[in-house]
């Protein structure tokens, strides 16, 4: 008969949802210019990694990401702020995430080329250049072991990335999709990691800009919210993106599990 280790009580009752915003991942998708950066600038308690230096015209909590050295430069930062019990941010965002994977990508095949000998590294340029295809495996693998650690600090964490349009083909059927911009394994990695991907549509009635955030799956939309918390259609304002970042923000709770206020 299997034993079972003394250490591990199986639940006897099921776990309570929540909504907290520390325990929140959120993916925000859209086209260049439709506002994502400005949305979560309106947040008073976060910090932009900023790996593409685009952020000059918001007034916001930044930190520049030039490169994956410079990423393990902000982790230990912000680890030794967590381990201070005085870790300063409610939110953590990757702005953008295109950029911040080619900053794994380039890392992969610097490690790669001080791994082959010099023959083989001379021919690596990119990551579909590392043998056996171990490029395209690590490169997932150093970017979902980092959104694990940023994970262990008490903050939501935001990933802000551009959209593209994929053929895909059923059985039965062939249909376009919009989803996030990044490649294969690593882009499916992170949008089964999140909570929310909240994907931005936008379009000019007159000289209006009407914005608003998909959460509903769909056969030709890459979009979703846990628990329904996020609704499908949230509507953003172009006179007061202030009040509409309140107005999401108020659909979670803060670290005590009451509503934001």
């Amino acid at each position: 008969m299997p034993t079972s280790s003394p250490r591990l009580v199986l639940p006897t009752t099921p776990s309570l949802p929540t909504k907290r915003w520390e325990e929140q991942r959120i993916l925000m998708i859209g086209q260049a210019g439709v506002g994502k950066s400005s949305f979560f600038a309106n947040d008073p308690e976060a910090l932009f990694i900023d790996t593409e230096g685009n952020l000059s015209h918001l007034a916001v909590k930044k930190v520049a990401c030039r490169s994956w050295e410079d990423f393990r430069a902000i982790y230990e930062a912000l680890y030794a702020k967590a381990a201070e019990g005085t870790f300063p941010y409610k939110t953590l965002v990757i702005d953008t995430a295109d950029r911040w994977l080619a900053l794994a990508e380039e890392e992969v095949i610097s490690r790669a080329k001080e791994k082959y000998n010099p023959t083989v590294a001379a021919k690596i340029f990119t990551i579909g250049d590392v043998p056996e295809g171990a490029g395209w495996s690590q490169t997932t693998k150093l970017v979902m072991m980092a959104l694990d650690k940023l994970d262990q600090f008490p903050a939501a964490i935001v990933l802000v990335a551009h959209v593209k349009q994929v053929k895909v083909e059923e059985p039965t059927q062939k249909y376009d999709k919009e989803t996030i911009s990044l490649w294969g394994g690593v882009g499916s990695s992170i949008l089964g990691w999140v909570k929310h991907t909240l994907h931005i549509q936008a379009m000019y009635t007159g000289d209006t800009l009407q914005r608003w955030t998909r959460t509903l799956p769909s056969k030709g939309l890459e979009s979703k919210s846990h628990g329904g918390i996020v609704p499908d259609k949230f509507k953003w304002s172009t006179a007061d993106l202030k009040a509409e970042w309140q107005q999401f923000r108020n659909l979670f709770d803060n670290g005590s599990g009451t509503a934001h206020a």
